[in-house]
């Protein structure tokens, strides 16, 4: 990844072989909900009531589909997205695997990952997620696999 500019990220991948180039924008309505979404402290993003206040304002202020925050993901997972800033993207063009994904559009259906709903329009998103597992077994794999350091 790379910034080729103020507004302007290219990302580059060797296999499979992509080149994503991508033009962000801003306008007031995003300003502010940037603005906002940095300010809140991490511990806030764990309340349901707070993710679908932003839920809305991503519907209604930013017309961004019908985006959710938080659900189960296609590996069962149940994670938590955290917006802290969002960008427009106002030009974009994907060569992935030899093919031209075309230009950026709005999509007509929602894109989803597993059962939580993505925006519609091409927003670039600065954020952090948390993921929860679910099933008991994964866990205590999972965990004997970590390994702990203690800190002085």
């Amino acid at each position: 990844m790379a910034w080729t500019g103020p507004m302007s990220l290219t990302v580059e991948m060797d296999e499979p072989r992509c080149l994503w180039k991508m033009e962000m924008t801003t306008s007031p309505a995003f300003t502010l909900m940037s603005a906002i979404g940095s300010r809140i402290p991490e511990r806030a993003w764990h309340s349901q009531l707070l993710r679908r206040a932003m839920e809305g304002a991503a519907r209604g202020f930013l017309g961004l589909g019908s985006v959710r925050l938080s659900g189960t993901m296609p590996n069962g997972q149940y994670g938590v997205l955290t917006p802290r800033r969002l960008y427009p993207v106002e030009r974009s063009r994907a060569i992935f695997d030899g093919v031209d994904l075309g230009r950026t559009v709005r999509s007509r259906e929602t894109p989803c990952i597993g059962d939580v709903p993505l925006s519609a329009r091409a927003v670039l998103a600065i954020r952090r997620g948390y993921f929860e597992i679910t099933d008991a077994n994964e866990y205590v794999r999972t965990k004997a696999e970590v390994r702990t350091v203690d800190l002085p």
